[in-house]
């Protein structure tokens, strides 16, 4: 019978999708007809059916999902009253307006407690029904004249929970609660609250209401926690919090089905916040669960704050969700790079280079729960330093010609970095929260002249994916290592040259010293002749006593010259302490320059 109304009197539906759509209900064809024609009269309306009783109008609302569904209360089965909630309970975005000829005030209660948008008299039909559609079409209310004070008199009485009622019901003025929302808002719409513990949309409070609006609206994560369960309502920012592993199953469930794997940490403060009401908070809070397959070790600040009844009751919890992941493991990380860097004066050697650098590794075992270096020659790569004991599973050096289980001899080759399954996983230790590491990373430690000084090997927390982050810290983690390696071997063969040329200093030092005693000698033996000839000379030719004056003056000159090349000598060994005193520069030159007569 339906079907046949549908055929016989529905209008050819516009080409314009988004036409209001209209669908008759009343049991007298001539009433249908009057409806009809007031409808047809505003241009962009369809009327998309008619139907002669309740079932038939419950039937075609859920088929057609009309805009408006214009209802008469007295027909044969099932009434209109009956069937407004059918239809309310099933299509929250339908609108229903009541039309009648009873207009008493029990009659004008039910039908707005049975969720019907207005109401119109019969009487009034050619005055009141246009403008009550348009005010349906907007999700607002427009009552005829004679039962407007029974319609707001039932409102008001609506407002005070009776005995054994949900408490606090909303007004029927924002039925349309779950518009736009992006994708929750979708999700929520096509869910049939009705069938879980919420209820119906018209009989939920206008606290959480309020709540879900604003969640739905807003662009920051929020989260609601509603009723003894803390079942789950949430917006299109928090989806990604939950991950793959809990959307779209979290929508509606219990809180701790949901977090069963941080229950232990939120159930208490939500428990709390339910309880007394008092909000609650936390910053940078540690919590590992499931989102994408694994556990995954992540950083939240969020808040709690408990949504009261019009009762004063407690009847859930407002929670704003920030994820600060990426913040905590990047300051963490930077930390650890720093203290690397810092390093790059203090070694004065390669192996005291990888001891420090290992020292900061250790302190961060959350990203790298266990290290080695090994540094390399032509044909073996040999462990230096660990951040374990590693004696016991890991072997003290590798024939780079060989292949090994740490893809040393792969790293150094290649050049490259290698990601490799651990094959004794059991063995080695674990990350901070107890899980062992599947995955390990070997990187080369380049040098100056590009080739491969040493290869650092890492394993991979089991708690944080291998993404471009993380491999980014490892990168740069085995770039400072190069730089303090390469910068304390520099600072090794500098200290090196300078001992060597210490040393030929000391040896030029000595040789000057042994030389100088050795001209002295004869110098003296020499010296004592010609001043004894000399002390005589008035016996000898003046020829002779001049050439006895001239080999003594030089002879002389030139032990003042050897004890002058002792003395720096004995100078630089630290022997004897330089004593400086003013020259006549005149004087000085004078005699300088007689040494060359």
């Amino acid at each position: 019978m339906a079907k046949a109304a549908i055929t016989n009197n529905a209008e050819v539906r516009p080409t314009d999708e988004s036409a209001p759509s209209i669908l008759i209900v009343d049991d007298h064809p001539a009433v249908r007809m009057g409806l009809r024609n007031l409808i047809s009269s505003r241009p962009g309306w369809f009327i998309c059916g008619e139907a002669t009783n309740g079932e038939q109008a419950v039937s075609l609302a859920l088929e057609l999902k009309p805009s408006v569904v214009v209802m008469d209360i007295s027909m044969p089965g099932m009434d209109g009253l009956e069937a407004t909630r059918r239809i309310r309970e099933r299509l929250t975005s339908v609108e229903v307006l009541i039309v009648s000829q009873h207009d008493s005030d029990q009659v004008v209660s039910e039908a707005q407690r049975a969720g019907a948008r207005g109401f119109v008299v019969k009487s009034h039909l050619s005055a009141d029904l246009l403008p009550a559609l348009e005010a349906a079409l907007r999700h607002s209310s427009k009552i005829s004249a004679p039962v407007s004070k029974a319609w707001h008199d039932a409102i008001s009485a609506e407002k005070e929970p009776s005995p054994g009622s949900f408490p606090d019901p909303g007004p029927h003025d924002d039925l349309d609660l779950m518009s736009g929302g992006g994708e929750m808002g979708a999700l929520m719409r096509a869910h049939d609250w009705a069938k879980t513990p919420f209820g119906p949309l018209s009989q939920w409070p206008q606290s959480l209401r309020t709540a879900l609006r604003i969640c739905l609206d807003s662009r920051f994560p929020i989260l609601i926690w509603w009723g003894p369960e803390l079942r789950l309502l949430y917006n299109d920012a928090y989806m990604p919090s939950l991950g793959s592993t809990k959307h779209p199953q979290a929508l509606g469930e219990p809180g701790k089905a949901v977090w069963w794997d941080v229950w232990d940490t939120v159930g208490p403060m939500l428990e709390g916040v339910m309880r007394t009401g008092k909000a609650t908070w936390e910053s940078d809070q540690v919590l590992l669960f499931d989102r994408h397959g694994y556990v995954e070790e992540s950083y939240w600040t969020y808040s709690y704050s408990a949504i009261r009844l019009s009762t004063g009751e407690i009847g859930g919890v407002f929670s704003a969700v920030h994820e600060v992941t990426d913040r905590v493991l990047t300051a963490r990380r930077l930390k650890t790079l720093r203290e690397v860097s810092d390093q790059v004066v203090q070694a004065k050697n390669e192996v005291e280079a990888c001891s420090l650098a290992m020292q900061s590794i250790m302190r961060n075992p959350a990203d790298c729960p266990y290290a080695m270096i090994f540094l390399c020659d032509e044909k073996r790569a040999t462990r230096v330093v660990a951040s374990f004991d590693a004696s016991s599973c890991v072997a003290s050096s590798f024939n780079l010609s060989e292949h090994d289980p740490w893809s040393i001899a792969d790293t150094v080759h290649s050049g490259l970095t290698r990601v490799f399954e651990v094959a004794n996983p059991g063995e080695l230790p674990g990350a901070p929260y107890g899980a062992k590491c599947k995955e390990a990373i070997s990187l080369p430690i380049i040098g100056a002249n590009r080739n491969v000084l040493a290869v650092l090997t890492i394993g991979i927390s089991p708690y944080r994916e291998l993404d471009d982050s993380y491999r980014g810290f490892f990168e740069s983690l085995a770039k400072n290592l190069a730089a303090n390696i390469n910068n304390a071997r520099a600072y090794d063969e500098e200290r090196r040259r300078a001992e060597a040329l210490a040393e030929l200093d000391r040896a030029k030092t000595v040789f000057f010293s042994n030389v100088s005693h050795e001209f002295r000698t004869p110098l003296t033996l020499m010296l004592g002749p010609l001043e004894d000839s000399l002390a005589h000379a008035d016996r000898l030719p003046s020829e002779d006593r001049e050439h006895l004056e001239l080999a003594h003056r030089n002879s002389v000159r030139l032990l003042r010259l050897v004890n002058t090349l002792l003395d720096f000598s004995r100078i630089e060994a630290g022997r004897m302490q330089a004593s400086y005193e003013a020259t006549d520069l005149a004087k000085f030159s004078a005699e300088l320059a007689s040494v060359f007569r």
